[in-house]
């Protein structure tokens, strides 16, 4: 169960999280923000409904050994950047990282990232996504990189995320995903319909009227 205490306007939540998967062309960037599932699949998205602002207080990540067939590296990537790194070496460049060879039987070393890293350019950060410039929402990534383009990962994280500023319940995160699913559900039926049209059309047939 997450940890909370009392912050001055707000909530300080402690949690764990074990991700595994399979690589998708050599990378996963997992974002430093509490509405995405990846980073925490229940607790923190749940706690970011509550809040609308949040910054992260302390982080560490570590590789598990799984079955793979090349090196893994994990990485913390500060800020939003322009252009992100894509290569074994690249990645490796990164001060906050770990080399996981493909032949490890045991955890790599954890990467705990400085507080001056975490903080990222801004003091506070928005919980609800879709803001124009991504630099306010999140402090960094979590980066991860393989030789395989499709190896299993096992990633552990473990960190502490404080929240403020009580939100709008129709500006809550999940208040938004449902809004969203809900578009793409319009823009599936009218796409449907669309091609329904034009298909009976390309076969000699009307189309049936839409309400």
């Amino acid at each position: 169960m997450p940890k909370k205490g009392k912050a001055r306007d707000g909530s300080v939540v402690q949690f764990h999280t074990l991700i595994t998967n399979n690589m998708a062309a050599n990378i996963v960037s997992i974002p430093l923000n509490p509405s995405d599932t990846n980073l925490s699949p229940t607790r923190l998205p749940s706690e970011a409904d509550a809040y609308a602002h949040f910054r992260v207080l302390s982080l560490k990540f570590r590789l598990h050994p799984v079955s793979r067939t090349g090196a893994q590296i994990a990485a913390f990537i500060g800020g939003v950047q322009d252009t992100l790194p894509v290569s074994f070496p690249s990645v490796g460049e990164l001060v906050p990282s770990v080399l996981f060879g493909n032949t490890a039987t045991t955890p790599s070393a954890w990467v705990i990232p400085s507080r001056s890293e975490l903080a990222g350019p801004f003091p506070w950060y928005k919980t609800v996504l879709g803001t124009a410039d991504a630099t306010e929402e999140q402090p960094g990534y979590i980066r991860l990189f393989s030789i395989s383009a499709t190896d299993a990962y096992l990633l552990e994280i473990r960190g502490t995320i404080e929240f403020k500023t009580a939100v709008s319940t129709l500006n809550t995160p999940a208040a938004l995903r449902l809004r969203a699913d809900l578009r793409a559900e319009r823009v599936r039926v009218e796409r449907e319909a669309t091609r329904n049209a034009l298909l009976k059309q390309l076969s000699g047939g009307s189309p049936t009227p839409q309400p």
